[in-house]
């Protein structure tokens, strides 16, 4: 195995998690948040044990999407939210999701690190994915950011499922039911997801496929 491989006996606890499944090859994701001094840290655990990165395209392969805003009451996307997808090779693409606009020079780093199940062959890989708080203006201080994340298992470049977690609530498409990331890095319900009730826009997310960023 690759030197650094991480070996564990099962997907790490997280405080989201989402799993999915293509060509009958179910792939489990865990999530964890820390607010740090370089930006919210974003670590997801994949088990997959067919990883799929050939593509050039980051929307295709393997990886992870992490919708991102401060806590807001707005209905929809705020002018900040943005869409964040990290591939299993660790490569990272951003955009607006209000005007679907690509954002360049985003900040935005991310490694991996292969994971073994059974400390013979892998089985996964752990992404870290650092976000500057300045790129949708989250206040670390306040531990005000608000999140949507998803998982993407693709078995080729045509045949992928991609799954949101169901933490909170969250609603892909309407950035006040994002769960919100406390301090200690555990989420909770947005502030603002009795609004779903009224608007009837929460708590879509597992049931829907649909992927928001890219394709």
């Amino acid at each position: 195995m690759p030197e650094g491989t991480l070996v564990f006996d099962e997907v790490p606890a997280g405080a989201a998690y989402a799993e999915a499944t293509a060509k009958g090859e179910t792939a489990k994701a865990a999530f964890k948040f820390a607010y740090a001094e370089q930006g919210l840290v974003v670590t997801a655990y994949v088990q997959d044990a067919a990883i799929f990165g050939a593509s050039a395209s980051v929307f295709v392969n393997d990886g992870i999407e992490i919708d991102l805003d401060k806590v807001l009451r707005q209905k929809g996307y705020g002018e900040n939210t943005v869409g964040i997808v990290v591939d299993a090779n660790a490569d990272v693409a951003v955009k607006r999701l209000a005007d679907e606009e690509t954002v360049e020079n985003h900040g935005v780093e991310a490694n991996v690190t292969p994971i073994s199940f059974d400390d013979r062959t892998i089985g996964g890989y752990r992404l870290v994915v650092t976000i500057p708080y300045a790129l949708v203006g989250i206040d670390a201080e306040k531990a005000d950011a608000a999140v949507c994340v998803g998982l993407n298992n693709a078995y080729n470049a045509n045949i992928a499922q991609f799954i949101y977690a169901d933490a909170c609530g969250e609603d892909y498409a309407n950035v006040h039911t994002y769960a919100h990331v406390k301090a200690d890095g555990s989420l909770e319900e947005n502030f603002y997801l009795d609004y779903a009730y009224m608007w009837g826009d929460g708590g879509n997310n597992k049931r829907s496929e649909e992927r928001r960023v890219g394709k």
